[in-house]
Formats: structure tokens, C-alpha cells, sequence
């Protein structure tokens, strides 16, 4: 599938062509003042797209850290004065390129949001209203990364069920992980977890 023919979006109710615009770089965007950026890449490629957004965007340009993992909201505000954590529950894959799946319906999965490093405000409140007319559970919570490191520990699952497997051992293997998990985050001054 081409770029050109758009985006698959398969769900329970219904499959839609959806054609976005795309760039390939920030400076093709003409930003806009009400413009909010998401950031959806992985962790290891958030450096790079933060310094291109701020050799582009306006400096307080809201930007949402859509991402697992808790590393990218400190170094987003350490050029952007509007930063925003997003924790993610979604069930979907994206396998075949330009096809995405999504398991859920109605909703198609719960984007809490807050400012970082805590709080909320007018641009939280108003993303969250927007996610949810998009058909999302959204909500604007003021302890957003207390959010986002539970998530973290919920996570631990996943590594589980490969090294163990969905058999015998695996709840005990996931309750070691986790017991871990919160004595690390207890270490680093995150026991509100």
C-alpha cells in the first residue's frame, strides 16, 4: 500500500480509508497558532524529532509525549516551555504497512493526558475533549506520569508472557516482575506508583 492510497482502518464496526496529509519533515508544516503536536515515535528517535521541531515550530507549540515510555517528557521540556504526557491504552496492531487494526469498539482506546511534570490546564482539557469526539476515553489528570509509570509496571506482562509463557508460571512470573518493578520505582523517589 502507497502513501498515496492512505491509511486502512480496520475495527469491529467498520473498515475506512482515512488520507491524511504527510510530511516528511517538520519544516514542511506551515504551524498555526491552536496547532498541538503529538509525538508517537519510539524513544530513541525523540531526540532527533524534538531538535527538528525546534528549529521549525513555534517555541510554545503544546506537545504531547504519546509515548509508553517516561524519558521523553523531560527532555521535550527542555525545549518547550507546553509540554504534555499521554497514557496509552490501546489494543491494535500495525503489522501490514499502511493498515491499522484496532480491537475495541465503540471506543477505540483510553489517551489520559495531563501537563508535565504535573497538572492541568485549558490545552489538556481541550485535547481530552477533542480525543474524545474522535472516539476515545480521554481524560485530563493532574499526575499524569503517575499514570504513565503504572503503565510501565502493567507492561511487565508482555515481557513475561514471552519469557515464561501463557502457561503454568506465568501469573508468578509477572507478580515477581512487578514486586521488582515497584521496588526500582520506590528507589528513584516514584513510590506514589
Amino acid at each position: 500500500m502507497t502513501t498515496a492510497e492512505g491509511l486502512l482502518l480496520e475495527t469491529p464496526d467498520d473498515t475506512v480509508r482515512v488520507r491524511l496529509p504527510v510530511v516528511t519533515d517538520p519544516s514542511q508544516i506551515q504551524f498555526r497558532s491552536g496547532d498541538v503536536v503529538l509525538i508517537g515515535v519510539k524513544t530513541q528517535q525523540t531526540l532527533e524529532v524534538l531538535d527538528r521541531l525546534a528549529a521549525t515550530m513555534p517555541w510554545d507549540t503544546p506537545v504531547v509525549c504519546a509515548q509508553n515510555a517516561v524519558c521523553n517528557e523531560p527532555a521535550a521540556l527542555r525545549l518547550f516551555p507546553n509540554v504534555y504526557g499521554m497514557n496509552m491504552m490501546l489494543i491494535g496492531t500495525h503489522i501490514t504497512p499502511g493498515v491499522v487494526q484496532v480491537f475495541t469498539s465503540p471506543c477505540n482506546g483510553i489517551l489520559d493526558l495531563g501537563r508535565y511534570p504535573g497538572g492541568i490546564d485549558d490545552t489538556a482539557q481541550e485535547i481530552a475533549v477533542a480525543l474524545e469526539s474522535a472516539g476515545f476515553v480521554a481524560e485530563a489528570r493532574d499526575d499524569i506520569m503517575r499514570w504513565k509509570y503504572g503503565k510501565l509496571l502493567l507492561n511487565l506482562v508482555n515481557a513475561c508472557e514471552v519469557a515464561v509463557g501463557p502457561g503454568q508460571g506465568y501469573l508468578e512470573a509477572f507478580q515477581a516482575a512487578r514486586a521488582e518493578g515497584e521496588g526500582v520505582l520506590r528507589e528513584i523517589g516514584r513510590a506514589h506508583v
